[in-house]
C-alpha cells in the first residue's frame, strides 16, 4: 500500500536545513491540515554549554527533537528490523506514514551512498512487495520514490559508525516516530509556544551548565585562553567544534525567525525582537563561516574570528534584552 501523502506535494522550509526530523514532522502536519503547523515544532533555540573541569561540551541534542510536547508524538525502536517493520506495515495499512531514521550510507539516491554514514529522517510512505516508498523532501535531492527492501533494511539496522558527518556515531536501531494527529489542541499549542520561548530566556541552577549570555562568554574566554597559548592544533580543533555546534544554534535562529513571523499574528511581538534576532542570525552565519575556514585552512590568522566573536556576543545580548523586556511586559499584561 502507498499512503496518500506520497501523491501530494510537499513544501520545504529553508530554515529546516539540518533539521530533517522536524522537516518530516512539519510536512506530516501540513498534509493533515493542522492550522499554524509550524508553531507546534520544537525550535530548540538555546545555547547550552556543559563544563567538565577544563573541558566543555555544547548540547545541541534538544534542538534536533521534532516537537516540544510529549503528547504529540510516539516512537519505537529495537534491534529487530522485522519487529519494527511489522509495526510500520500496520501503520501504512491504515494510511498513516511514520517518520523513520535511516543511515544515508545505504540510500542509493543520496550522494552519501556507500561513502558517508549519517543518521537521517525520512517519511515512510508505502510498502509494496520488495519496494519501500520514501519521502525525503529535503535538499539537495527532494526525493520521492522507491528503494529496495534490502537497502531499506541495511539503512534501518546500521550501526552508523563514526564518520565525517556530525550525525554519525549512534546506531539507528530501527527508530521511528508517529505523529499523534488526534492530540493537537489549542491548549497544547499554548504549551509548545511557552516552551519555545522559555528555551530562549531560561537559565540553569546547575553551575556547570551555562546558558544565555554566560554560555557565549565562557566560549569566548576559552577561545582566548587557547589563543594565548599559541597551540595551533588545539585552536583548529576548537574552531571545528564551534562551527559544528553553533551551526545548530544558527539554524535554530533561522527557524526562530520564521516562528516569530508566524507567531506575531497571534501575539504582539515588538519589531525590535525580530530585528535583533535577524542581526544575531547574520552574525552567527559569519562566525560559523570564519570558524570553518580557519579549521580547514593553513591560515593562523584569528582576527576575523575574534572580531566576529565579540560582535556575536553583543548581538546576542541585545536580542536577549529585547526578548526579556517583551516577555516581562507580556506577563504583566496577562
Amino acid at each position: 500500500m502507498i499512503c496518500s501523502i506520497f501523491n501530494n506535494q510537499q513544501v520545504f522550509l529553508s530554515s529546516m536545513k539540518y533539521f530533517c526530523t522536524k522537516n518530516c514532522f512539519l510536512q506530516i502536519l501540513q498534509e493533515n491540515n493542522i492550522n499554524n503547523s509550524l508553531l507546534y515544532v520544537n525550535v530548540g533555540f538555546k545555547l547550552e554549554v556543559q563544563i567538565h573541569d577544563d573541558r566543555f561540551s555544547i548540547n545541541s541534542k534538544d534542538a534536533l527533537l521534532p516537537c516540544a510536547h510529549k503528547d504529540l508524538i510516539s516512537f519505537g525502536y529495537s534491534d529487530s528490523f522485522y519487529k519494527e517493520f511489522g509495526v510500520n506495515k500496520r501503520q501504512i495499512s491504515e494510511n498513516i506514514s511514520p517518520i523513520v531514521l535511516v543511515d544515508t550510507y545505504y540510500l542509493p539516491y543520496r550522494k552519501e551512498f556507500h561513502k558517508i554514514h549519517a543518521s537521517h529522517a525520512v517519511i515512510l510512505a508505502g510498502i509494496e512487495n520488495d519496494k519501500i516508498y520514501l519521502i525525503d523532501y529535503y535538499p539537495p535531492h527532494y526525493f520521492k520514490g522507491a528503494i529496495s527492501i534490502s537497502d531499506f533494511k541495511a539503512s534501518r539496522t546500521s550501526l552508523n559508525p563514526n564518520d565525517i558527518n556530525p550525525f554519525s556515531g549512534i546506531p539507528i536501531k530501527n527508530y521511528w516516530y508517529l505523529v499523534n494527529l488526534n492530540s493537537f489542541s489549542q491548549n497544547i499549542l499554548s504549551e509548545v509556544i511557552e516552551k519555545n520561548l522559555s528555551d530562549i530566556v531560561d537559565v540553569s541552577n546547575d553551575p556547570s551548565i551555562l546558558r544565555r549570555e554566560n554560555a557565549l562568554l565562557y566560549l569566548y574566554s576559552y577561545f582566548n585562553k587557547l589563543k594565548n597559548s599559541n597551540s595551533i592544533i588545539q585552536m583548529k580543533n576548537l574552531t571545528k567544534t564551534l562551527h559544528d555546534s553553533l551551526c545548530v544554534y544558527y539554524n535554530s535562529s533561522s527557524l526562530m525567525i520564521d516562528y516569530f513571523n508566524l507567531l506575531k499574528n497571534l501575539m504582539n511581538i515588538p519589531n525590535n525582537v525580530i530585528d535583533s534576532l535577524n542581526h544575531l542570525n547574520i552574525s552567527l552565519s559569519k562566525f560559523n563561516t570564519f570558524c570553518l575556514h580557519y579549521s580547514i585552512s593553513k591560515s593562523n590568522n584569528l582576527l576575523f574570528i575574534n572580531n566576529e566573536f565579540k560582535n556575536l556576543i553583543n548581538k546576542q545580548s541585545v536580542f536577549l534584552k529585547n526578548v526579556d523586556c517583551w516577555l516581562n511586559r507580556k506577563d504583566k499584561l496577562l
